[in-house]
């Protein structure tokens, strides 16, 4: 017993290392099975997911894109109409082939409220583009009816290749008809007040005016722009500043009238009559 005792305390020393390198060749063993099997479910999510979105792209890319917008387009390097989807005909009453081919430029359709240039500059420098503008659309055939459209489009690039623009298209044409109603109706109003030759103004409770017609500068001397966010106090001569100061419209029924001196921008001082009254 002595001498197998001995044994396995002198051999013991020698085979501990042995026996620590194959208990951590097997850990490893299994760690890197372990890995290869996560990393083989990862690779299967992977192409789980690639396969969906190739499906997703394929099936319904065009029903999302035009569920965002009326219809979406693609240009060539050239900024040539090269595709046109089926929402463009049926909002526009207008065959896509009568497109293909051409610049939104070289079409019948006018920019609202500028030209193709600024467009045009960017498209040069490949950068996001954005313009609204008016075309007739036919109805039947023979009826010209006034449509305005919006086109939203971002360079494509395939590769780090540049290879034309993918965009996006709406009919706003009931938007775009209130702001014109709303910008005429602004200018009719502008043009009445201006057409008037007492001074027309609007201010805020503290005098601070914010709305002045073109008689101002008739009657007093001072550029309407220049006069624009300053007080009527500060053009009133001195001794009747304080009475306007204290004159304070607290209710839409109240009223104010009062005879004041207004100081012109020669320096001449003029009677003038003010009535006010508080907007509702």
């Amino acid at each position: 017993m002595e001498s197998e005792a001995s044994f396995f305390a002198l051999f013991f020393p020698l085979l501990l290392p042995w026996l620590l390198l194959v208990v951590l060749g097997a850990l490893l063993t299994a760690l890197i099975i372990r890995r290869r099997r996560q990393f083989a479910r990862i690779l299967a999510q992977e192409e789980r997911f690639s396969h969906e979105a190739r499906h997703f792209r394929d099936d319904e890319f065009r029903l999302l894109a035009e569920l965002t917008s009326d219809w979406f387009w693609k240009t060539d390097t050239e900024h040539n109409f090269v595709l046109l989807s089926d929402g463009f005909r049926k909002r526009m009453r207008t065959q896509p082939k009568r497109v293909v081919g051409l610049p939104p430029w070289r079409l019948d359709w006018k920019p609202l409220g500028e030209d193709w240039t600024n467009y045009r500059v960017a498209v040069k420098q490949r950068l996001p583009v954005r313009i609204t503008v008016h075309l007739l659309k036919y109805y039947k055939g023979v009826l010209k009816i006034n449509c305005y459209i919006e086109l939203n489009g971002r360079p494509h690039y395939v590769d780090g290749v540049f290879v034309g623009y993918l965009g996006t298209g709406r009919d706003v044409t009931l938007a775009a008809m209130a702001e014109n109603e709303r910008r005429r109706s602004h200018e009719l109003y502008e043009s009445v007040v201006n057409s008037v030759r007492e001074v027309v103004f609007r201010c805020d409770p503290d005098w601070h005016l914010t709305l002045l017609n073109r008689a101002w500068y008739d009657l007093t001397g001072h550029q309407v722009d220049k006069t624009l966010g300053h007080s009527l106090i500060e053009y009133l001569h001195p001794e009747d500043q304080v009475r306007l100061e204290d004159a304070k419209l607290v209710d839409p029924a109240d009223e104010l009238h009062a005879t004041l001196r207004l100081v012109k921008r020669s320096g001449e001082t003029r009677w003038i009559e003010i009535t006010a009254r508080m907007l509702p």
